[in-house]
């Protein structure tokens, strides 16, 4: 069994409750993989990496004939984000036969024999072995909504270690940041309570929970360590009015280290704060974790909130992601945050597995929040990201060196989305200065300092300088070195005659941030032996997708799928087909938001040499239609592209030729990726009963490098339809 990398899913099955768009519950892997023949096939659990989760299934069958894996409860949904779709990570643990280092250990449930391989010079009469039974080891409650709590009670110096947590007989499967675990330290109901300088290690769940009514407490000068999950969480999922008793508020975190996080439930976070305003957390080191390092908030879309007035302030927040998971921050906000303050934070080392390792991230709708006076460096993506939402500040702030785009805007909305002032923004060859979507100008950008170290200049995503203040941004602004003292070496503090002074830039005073009292030197805390694999390279996955092997009315279940409604959708067909009885019929229809809905793509992710692409395409009267490859490194940067548009063919900026309606076509594309790429594709269209036509050196974006992306789109807003066939991407060998 491999145990230094991943596995990957080969193709995602149809659930077995026989709802097409049921979540999934089993998937193909390739030979060798699982057995069927594990005699503790029902405790082997499979622990399946998404982009911001990990789930852990128990299986339920395994059939090597067609290397196939069904599990005892499905995934949370057939979404991108929670299904089994091919090249999705995963790993295996609880099989006895795979022991076989020094350091494993397996229990036999049925029997009650512990089998374990010692280190060197650990023998049976020197080993301590401790063997966790409490799930949780305090438990203060009261009864807020009764106004009866539990008060004044102070734990001081204590040590706290080895709590327990079994999977449930259905596996696990939890959204977001592991939230449905509890804590091993659990508060509820409590007012006025202070735990202060204890040690919370060795944690089966999150280490400590406030949940209802608690208010006023304070987690102070304490080490929380060796966390299953996480580190600590405040409030709750559930959203009660202001006046509610039982509403979690006003408490501190302060001085603590949080560190060594996610060692079995991935996602865990440094400290988590719900539905619960006026809370404060402040001069801590949060560290070793593979998601989140403070997430604060839990509503979407603009939906109410009762996270607001926290204070996140003064902490040194490092090492996150560490390539397991996706769409992470070292700080992440969820939804409406009024009165809500980021200040002196310290942020660095951000990786991300394929999309994501940012350092302030507000998604969701974060609204009417200030992040002022924060330093952000070595992100994978986005120093800063605004996904979407109203009215956020964003003041004299020092982003630098993400490998991708600096400062990330996604969505596009008619209000302005953030205030962007007296930041400097500092990059070098790895990386771009904006990423996403910033056609709509719904922004306020000035007096900010923008710098690259590399040999390109400075541009704003697709407009130069001039062009940018035409548009109104950063008239105030400048291009110049900051010059910090050594970036190189972590100090940006800035040299006397930085031109970010005359911008109104004020320094950021780091003396204070992290644990205190803080030493002269402040060394990193190091990180733990990993729980989890080094970061993979994004599967690279060649497509062979003729339909013939789905149901009439199925998706396509290896690709991503948006679908709008009922109306508009991509569904397997056995009207007609270019060969075989199936093919993907493509229904279009109004009243779409969205004109390329429906849509869907695959993720093949070939990057390198002569990439070989083919589909047959039976355009129906006034239906549009695109399919592009496409890069999603920084911006959404198009290779090869085929537009039909009215029964024409456009494409390398062109109008090629008339394609007939009612009739199979098909297209040859060829391109050359990689270190090698050339700007130019290659293209190939035969008609029925015609020799082909070809179109060499048609054009595409010379900074396309990699097919993310394989797409194919309704594109337009009136019925239509269309049908497509032989899917097929390869690497020419």
């Amino acid at each position: 069994m491999r145990k230094d990398g991943y596995y990957r899913t080969a193709r995602q099955l149809l659930p077995t409750t026989g709802g097409k768009d049921d979540p999934p519950d089993g998937f193909q892997f390739a030979e060798g993989q699982l057995s069927a023949d594990w005699p503790d096939l029902r405790d082997v659990e499979v622990l399946v990496f998404h982009s911001w989760t990990m789930d852990r299934l128990r299986v339920k069958s395994v059939d090597e004939a067609t290397h196939t894996v069904t599990f005892v409860s499905p995934t949370l949904s057939n979404n991108w984000f929670f299904d089994l779709r091919a090249g999705k990570r995963f790993i295996l643990e609880n099989v006895a036969s795979a022991l076989e280092r020094p350091g494993e250990w397996y229990l036999d449930r049925k029997t009650g024999v512990l089998t374990y391989i010692p280190l060197p010079g650990e023998t049976p009469e020197t080993a301590e072995v401790i063997a966790p039974r409490l799930e949780r080891l305090v438990v203060v409650r009261g009864q807020a909504d009764l106004g009866l709590a539990a008060e004044h009670l102070i734990l001081r110096g204590l040590t706290f270690a080895h709590s327990n947590w079994n999977t449930p007989p259905g596996g696990q499967r939890i959204g977001q940041s592991e939230v449905d675990l509890w804590g091993a330290v659990s508060l509820d109901g409590a007012r006025d309570c202070l735990l202060d300088a204890c040690k919370i290690t060795h944690i089966g769940t999150y280490a400590v929970e406030l949940v209802s009514g608690c208010s006023r407490n304070r987690i102070v000068n304490c080490e929380i360590t060796d966390l299953a999950a996480g580190g600590v969480k405040i409030g709750e999922t559930t959203l009660r009015a202001e006046s509610d008793p039982a509403l979690t508020s006003w408490n501190t975190v302060s001085n603590c280290l949080v560190a060594h996080g996610g060692r079995m439930h991935a996602a865990g976070m440094g400290v988590w704060i719900g539905h619960s305003p006026y809370n404060v957390v402040e001069h801590n080191e949060i560290a070793d974790f593979y998601q989140t390092g403070i997430s604060a908030g839990w509503s979407w879309g603009y939906g109410e909130s009762q996270c607001h007035d926290n204070t996140i302030a003064y902490n040194h927040i490092h090492h996150l992601g560490q390539g397991v998971t996706d769409d992470m921050g070292g700080i992440y906000t969820l939804g409406l945050s009024p009165g809500t303050v980021l200040h002196h934070n310290v942020i660095h080392d951000v990786s991300c597995y394929g999309y994501g390792g940012r350092g302030i991230y507000f998604d969701e709708g974060t609204s009417d929040l200030l992040a002022e006076n924060n330093i952000v460096y070595r992100t994978d993506t986005g120093a800063f990201m605004h996904h979407y939402g109203r009215d956020d500040r964003v003041f004299n702030n020092i982003f630098a060196l993400a490998r991708g785009g600096q400062l990330d805007r996604l969505r596009e909305e008619e209000h302005n989305s953030f205030t962007f002032e007296r930041n400097i923004v500092y990059y070098d060859y790895q990386g771009t200065l904006l990423a996403e979507n910033w056609n709509n100008d719904r922004f306020v950008m000035n007096r900010n300092l923008y710098w690259c170290t590399g040999i390109s200049p400075v541009t704003f995503g697709q407009w130069s300088l001039e062009q940018w203040h035409a548009r109104g941004h950063d008239r105030g602004s400048r291009i110049a070195d900051p010059l910090f003292v050594d970036p190189k070496a972590r100090d940006f503090r800035l040299k006397p005659d930085s031109p970010a002074y005359a911008l109104g830039f004020q320094d950021i005073d780091t003396s204070q941030v992290g644990r205190l009292p803080r030493p002269a030197e402040l060394p990193e805390e190091p990180l733990a032996p990993r729980a989890f694999p080094e970061k993979a390279a994004p599967a690279q996955i060649e497509i062979d997708e003729d339909m013939e092997d789905l149901a009439v009315g199925e998706p396509l279940a290896n690709a991503v799928l948006s679908e709008e409604n009922a109306e508009a959708t991509i569904r397997v067909s056995d009207e007609t087909a270019a060969s075989g009885k199936h093919s993907l019929k493509f229904i279009d229809a109004a009243g779409q938001k969205a004109n390329y809905n429906p849509h869907l793509y695959f993720q093949p992710n070939l990057g390198s040499g002569t990439i070989e692409g083919h589909f047959d395409l039976r355009l129906e009267p006034g239906m549009s239609f695109y399919t592009e490859w496409r890069d999603v490194t920084v911006f959404y940067r198009s290779g090869p592209l085929l537009r039909m548009r009215n029964g024409v063919l456009e494409a390398g900026g062109k109008v090629l030729m008339d394609l007939p309606l009612g009739e199979w076509v098909g297209f040859d594309i060829v391109a050359t990726l990689g270190e090698h790429a050339t700007g130019m594709y290659d293209l190939t269209v035969t008609l029925p009963g015609e020799p082909p036509r070809e179109f060499p050196g048609l054009t595409y974006d010379p900074e396309f490098r990699v097919i993310h992306w394989l797409l194919f789109t309704a594109e337009g807003t009136e019925p239509g339809v269309c049908y497509v066939d032989n899917i097929r991407l390869r690497r020419r060998t």
